[in-house]
C-alpha cells in the first residue's frame, strides 16, 4: 500500500485530530510528476452566516462555527532545488491558504490531496513522537533547497511501529524511573518539595535518537541533579 507519511507536529491529543491522530501535520514527498512538494496541514474551523432569531438584533447575520473540523493548508509550494529561489514565497501551489471545506480525516483530505497534488497514495499516517522522521533536515551547509528537507519517501523503508513503541516506553517508563532515582539521591529536606512536580511532568527532553537509542536531556532543577548527570543514553529493544 502507498503510503503518505506526515511528521506530527502539533498535539496528539488534541479533541481536533480526528483519526488523522493530529491537529497539525507536515511532510515534504514528490508527486507523480517527480516534484518534491512541502506540504503543512491544520486541523480548523469553518464558519457560515445565520439570522439572529430573537433579540433587538433579530434578522441581522452573524457567524456561527460549524461542528465539523476542517483542513487548512498552511504550506504549500514546491522544492525547487534551487537555493536561489525562496519556495515558502514564491514557489507557493494554488491550494495554499484557501478555503476548500474538506473535512478533517483521512479519506477527505487524501483525496484531496491525491487530486490536488498529482497523486496516488492509498493511506494516510501521521507518524507519532519517536517515530523519527522530522521533515526539516539538520543539514548545515545545505548545496540546494532540498537538502533543508527530508523526503518522506527515504523514511518509508524504516518504519517500524515496534520500535516507536518501544522508544515511547523507554522515553516515558525506563528515563522517568531512571533520573527519579537521581532526583531522590540529591533531594534533601529543604528541597524535596520540588520532587512533585520533576515527577509528575517526566522533566527530560529527546537530544539524539538512533535505530536503537536515545540520548535525552533532563531539565529538572539544578537541586535535583548535577550538570554531569542529566544527558544519558539509552538503549532501546523491540520485544
Amino acid at each position: 500500500m502507498k503510503t503518505l507519511f506526515f511528521e506530527g507536529a502539533g498535539m496528539e491529543t488534541s479533541d481536533r485530530s480526528g483519526d488523522i491522530g493530529n491537529c497539525r501535520i507536515r511532510t515534504a514527498f514528490r508527486n507523480l510528476d517527480g516534484k518534491a512538494i512541502y506540504l503543512e496541514l491544520l486541523s480548523g474551523y469553518e464558519y457560515e452566516q445565520k439570522p439572529i432569531t430573537r433579540g433587538k438584533h433579530k434578522g441581522e447575520m452573524k457567524y456561527v462555527r460549524l461542528p465539523e473540523d476542517y483542513m487548512v493548508v498552511d504550506f504549500c509550494h514546491y522544492i525547487t532545488e534551487d537555493d536561489d529561489v525562496d519556495d515558502c514565497n514564491n514557489s507557493r501551489l494554488d491550494c495554499e491558504r484557501k478555503r476548500h471545506h474538506v473535512l478533517w480525516n483521512k479519506k477527505d483530505v487524501l483525496k484531496f490531496i491525491n487530486s490536488e497534488l498529482n497523486c496516488d497514495f492509498e493511506d494516510l499516517i501521521a507518524l507519532p513522537f519517536l517515530s523519527g522522521y522530522y521533515v526539516h533536515s539538520d543539514c548545515k551547509k545545505p548545496q540546494t533547497s532540498l537538502d533543508r528537507y527530508n523526503l518522506m519517501e527515504d523514511y518509508a523503508p524504516k518504519y517500524n511501529p515496534e520500535l516507536i513503541k518501544a522508544r515511547q516506553k523507554v522515553y516515558k517508563e525506563t528515563a522517568k524511573e531512571y533520573y527519579n532515582k537521581i532526583y531522590e539521591s540529591h533531594a534533601t529536606p529543604r528541597t524535596a518539595y520540588l520532587m512533585g512536580s520533576a515527577k509528575t511532568y517526566g522533566a527530560h527532553s529527546l537530544v539524539e535518537i538512533g535505530d536503537d537509542y536515545l540520548i535525552l536531556r533532563s531539565h529538572t532543577y539544578k537541586e535535583l541533579i548535577d550538570e554531569d548527570e542529566r544527558v544519558h543514553r539509552f538503549e532501546v529493544k523491540v520485544g
